[in-house]
């Protein structure tokens, strides 16, 4: 019993020695490493896998690592993303060698790239951006990223050219280049016509040296285009259009028009107004039978001006070519007379009656037969024979005074009846049967045959158009009713009918220029006969330089006229004009319109404002209304209207 605990102490004894054996010979076969990983500047890398003998581990913060591996010769290997791998062998064979140490440094991946053109040529300075790093193409196009990790995007642009990105999948030690291609940049261009939006093929466009015409469709692609560099757009009929080039693929360019096709249309009926003036800087030319005009080039216009007797003044900014409308409003002129040297506030008075009414016109006299006038004229004659007295309310007053009142200025002129100018130039008067200057109808008179009078009226008119006058009104237009004359002064009937007729031609064209239209007053009678009654006024020869022509038919100046007036016009049943003042100014005005067939003047009588009661008076307005006139203008010598003469 005793031999068999011993036995038993002994093999227990033997298996605890065999165990301590066997622990001890595996503690010597594990091995420990301890190191860091550290990249090209020496500094700690954080996160760097790191594996031997197929275990493996991540370096900390300070780069440290730490690894228990079996004993044996094995390679010690780093990873980092962005880095080149790093090896390094450990000889951990040594059976009683139990603690080993390394130091792995990462050397940064590199990326290097090639930039070239479609026929592989290097891009030199195109730009290479990626993370927070930016980079610029040697001469040879030539690039070195660093640190890149897989999956970076690289942005690649270069002027000219097409930007690129290109994803790295693998970097490495930097001995392999990557070419990247880069295409032309391409910009497609679109030109449409500014007015309408409409595609302009045939266009050339330009830019760098590069040219191209645009297709049916108004497209051209230009390639290779720099930033900043103009492109332009050019075709005939419009001006040139240009613009920068940027970074967008597509650029539309609107071309305006230097062609303007316009139609000229009534405000009210929208049809077409035939005719009209049109005033282009200075320069005349008219619409066709359907209201049409054409303008080469617009741009050579700063405006339009359009005259048009029965229309307000058009007046338009032509901002645009192409094709458009233009309005006209039609026009009424409904007004009264002031006479000359009215006072401002009279004038004011008498204005602000009638404020809120159809009255919309004022005829002011700024000359009449004494031969004074209301403004500082610059023309010679007026100079020499002291025309101007200046007083407080003048020409240039009575213009402000219409804008402030939104009326329709008329500016009367009392034309060869002049009595300042017949006694300071007698070689311009007309002279009686003894040569003695020619005295009639309480005034002296200017020869209408002489050229300097003739002038000095038209300067004055372009001076008085010139202030802002709306029209200008002549009025005296005519050869004195008096058989004591000097015969070669008067001539006959066609020297007398020629004269006043090219004396207002002249006038016409001075101010067809203008902005003012062009009237005249003319004696009742005209309308009634074609006898010019030793005055030279014939309806037929002289209506058609005026913009408007007013036959003054008074009642008061032909009352008992009836064979005249009743044969004339159609009037029957009536031997007293005074009994009868609708049917004088309703026929009389018909009948004027029946003599001017030049389908451009206008008949506008005056009405009689005077002697009789306003039933007469709004019966002459009715009359010349229902004649269709182009309105009426009331005269009174004094100023003096009644209330309600206007609705």
């Amino acid at each position: 019993m005793q031999k068999l605990s011993l036995l038993i102490i002994a093999l227990l004894s033997g298996a605890v020695a065999l165990g301590a054996l066997g622990l001890t010979v595996a503690y010597f076969e594990t091995k420990t490493i301890q190191g860091a990983v550290l990249n090209d500047a020496g500094a700690p890398l954080q996160q760097a896998a790191v594996t031997i003998a197929g275990r493996s581990t991540f370096s900390d913060e300070h780069g440290y690592f730490e690894i228990q591996f079996p004993r044996g010769v094995h390679e010690l290997r780093a990873f980092a993303d962005g880095y080149q791998d790093a090896a390094q062998a450990i000889n951990a064979d040594d059976f009683f060698a139990q603690n080993f140490s390394a130091r792995l440094a990462l050397e940064p991946k590199q990326f290097r790239g090639r930039v070239v053109d479609a026929a592989n040529k290097p891009i030199a300075n195109a730009t290479v951006q990626f993370a927070d790093e930016t980079l610029q193409t040697d001469a040879q196009g030539e690039f070195t990223a660093r640190k890149l990790q897989n999956g970076t995007a690289l942005h690649i642009r270069a002027p000219g050219y097409r930007a690129v990105t290109v994803t790295v999948q693998a970097s490495g030690d930097g001995k392999q280049i990557v070419a990247i291609p880069l295409a032309p940049s391409e910009l497609r261009v679109t030109v449409l016509d500014a007015t309408n939006n409409k595609p302009l093929p045939g266009v050339r466009v330009s830019a760098q040296g590069a040219l191209v015409n645009t297709d049916a469709n108004g497209n051209a692609v230009l390639l290779g285009l720099l930033e900043g560099a103009t492109l332009s757009a050019q075709a005939p009929g419009y001006a040139v259009a240009a613009a920068q080039v940027g970074s967008e693929t597509n650029l539309t360019l609107k071309m305006q028009p230097t062609n303007l096709d316009g139609r000229l249309l009534d405000g009210a009926t929208q049809q077409p107004i035939a005719a009209a003036r049109l005033i282009l800087n200075g320069a005349l030319a008219q619409t066709d039978a359907q209201g049409n005009f054409h303008l080469d080039d617009f741009s050579k216009v700063q405006r339009l001006i359009v005259k048009k007797p029965g229309y307000a003044l058009g007046a338009f900014d032509l901002k645009q070519g192409g094709a458009q409308d233009f309005a006209l409003t039609p026009f009424q002129a409904k007004g009264i007379h002031l006479y000359y040297g009215i006072q401002r506030a009279d004038a004011e008075r008498i204005l602000a009656q009638f404020q809120n009414t159809e009255m919309n016109a004022v005829v002011f006299d700024v000359k009449e037969d004494p031969g004074y006038i209301l403004w500082d004229s610059q023309t010679a004659l007026a100079q020499q024979i002291g025309a101007y007295t200046p007083r407080d309310f003048g020409a240039q007053d009575e213009v402000e005074m219409c804008r402030a009142y939104k009326l329709y200025c008329i500016a009367r002129v009392t034309v060869f009846k002049d009595v300042l100018l017949a006694k300071n130039r007698p070689d311009l008067a007309l002279h009686d049967a003894n040569g003695n200057l020619l005295y009639e109808n309480a005034a002296y008179w200017t020869d209408p045959g002489e050229s300097e009078v003739q002038d000095y009226h038209i300067g004055l008119a372009q001076e008085l158009a010139a202030m802002g006058f709306d029209e200008i009104q002549f009025d005296y237009i005519r050869y004195p009713g008096t058989r004591n004359v000097n015969v070669n002064e008067f001539g006959d009937r066609d020297y007398r009918v020629n004269t006043i007729a090219n004396f207002l031609q002249r006038t016409n064209e001075a101010l067809a220029p203008t902005n003012a239209f062009f009237s005249g007053d003319v004696f009742g009678l005209t309308t009634a006969t074609t006898d010019e009654q030793g005055i030279g006024q014939v309806w037929e020869e002289i209506a058609p330089h005026f913009d408007y022509i007013s036959p003054m038919m008074y009642p008061s100046t032909w009352r008992y006229a009836v064979d005249l007036w009743g044969a004339a016009f159609g009037i029957k049943n009536c031997g007293d004009a005074y009994a009868c003042p609708y049917d004088i100014m309703r026929y009389g005005t018909l009948k004027a319109q029946e003599r001017t067939q030049n389908n451009w003047t206008l008949v506008r009588p005056w009405l009689q404002a005077y002697q009789m009661d306003l039933q007469s008076m709004r019966a002459q307005a009715q009359g010349s209304d229902d004649a269709n006139s182009a309105g009426y203008l009331f005269w009174n010598n004094l100023g003096v209207y009644p209330q309600g003469l206007f609705q």
